[in-house]
């Protein structure tokens, strides 16, 4: 049996975050949620812990492929364009395929990776994801800060 974990709370702020500390993702437009990954079933909830059944399809299709893993994925269920962007109007239409893509790895294979550091949890995230699958992506992050993403308009 997979933990219950509840995403971190979104925050509002009013300047950007600029410290080398911290990491910066580009977030496409879609639904947030966590995917459960167990060895016989999938499942996403979303940020309110309510299931997604719409996306059922989808769960199993990652479980089938991360082959035995039991891992929970932080991450963004979106439809993209032929050029890679999210169509949120199609989303909510259920209209194309969804992909889930996953940004943060916070527990694999009964290990709680929640206190471990962003960038390493983003490593082990990689190593999961396998590369050139349209239903999951990695998401990277971006080595410039707060200030910069501002500026060049990102």
């Amino acid at each position: 049996m997979l933990p219950v974990i509840e995403p971190a709370a979104l925050t509002s702020l009013k300047l950007p975050i600029d410290h080398p500390n911290w990491l910066f993702e580009l977030k496409h437009d879609g639904f947030r949620g966590m995917l459960y990954i167990d060895r016989d079933r999938a499942w996403l909830r979303s940020r309110k812990s309510n299931g997604m059944l719409r996306f059922n399809a989808l769960s199993q299709q990652i479980r089938s492929l991360l082959k035995g893993q039991r891992a929970i994925l932080d991450g963004e269920i979106v439809v993209l364009d032929g050029e890679g962007r999210s169509i949120f109007a199609d989303l909510m239409m259920g209209k194309g395929e969804p992909s889930y893509c996953a940004f943060d790895l916070v527990w694999l294979n009964g290990r709680d990776l929640r206190q471990k550091p962003l960038v390493e949890r983003k490593r082990l995230l990689r190593e999961l994801v396998p590369t050139g699958h349209a239903r999951l992506l990695y998401m990277s992050h971006l080595d410039i800060g707060g200030n910069a993403i501002l500026q060049a308009g990102v």
